[in-house]
């Protein structure tokens, strides 16, 4: 239990250093489909919910309450999940407080296809999510 909260405390940090070396950047082409470019994000995933704080933050408080309620199942079924899940809740949820807007950075383009920008924490949320779900679908 102790390593799940280490784990989300590092994803937390690397999720804290990132978005602080990102920020002021313009845009920075790493490879043909990976660019770094500063974004805030005053909404939540793919753009919805545009300068919607007062409401992300109380439903971000209360999927953190859910995860508290039912940690110890979780804990126990999907460890590595709840660690990814509690370190991008928290990055993400600390800029909101703090910034009032989420620091995107990550900028991807596949093929004619823009991706919105995201950000570590945003990521560790994303595989957290598929982790329980394959784990779930499995018999």
């Amino acid at each position: 239990m102790v390593k799940v909260y280490w784990i989300a405390f590092s994803i937390f940090i690397i999720d804290r250093i990132t978005k602080i070396a990102a920020t002021g950047i313009d845009n920075i082409n790493i490879l043909p489909f990976l660019n770094l470019i500063y974004v805030q994000n005053s909404g939540a995933g793919f753009g919805i919910l545009q300068d919607g704080r007062f409401i992300l933050i109380p439903i971000t408080l209360a999927i953190l309450y859910g995860m508290y309620k039912y940690k110890d199942m979780l804990l126990k079924e999907y460890p590595l999940a709840t660690a990814l899940i509690l370190g991008g809740t928290f990055g993400n949820l600390f800029d909101r407080v703090v910034y009032g807007y989420v620091i995107d950075f990550i900028d991807v383009i596949i093929i004619n296809y823009h991706w919105p920008t995201f950000n570590i924490a945003d990521s560790a949320l994303v595989i957290g999510v598929i982790l329980i779900y394959m784990k779930s679908r499995k018999p």
